[in-house]
């Protein structure tokens, strides 16, 4: 798992789930992808993904 922040203050968390063993050496070599991630993710930042929804009971 690894996760970041980005500028608008929102917080990105990436999870992976292995069914085989991973030495630690291996995991170590992921450090630099939370960066890349974060880059790739930059130019959606600005941006409302998930809407809400008005609620029933609500007038």
């Amino acid at each position: 798992m690894f996760f970041g922040l980005l500028p608008s203050g929102n917080m990105f968390v990436v999870l992976m789930f292995l069914k085989v063993k991973v030495p630690r050496d291996a995991i170590d070599l992921l450090k630099p992808l939370a960066l890349s991630v974060k880059i790739a993710i930059l130019p959606f930042d600005c941006c409302q993904f998930f809407f809400r929804l008005p609620r029933a009971d609500s007038e």
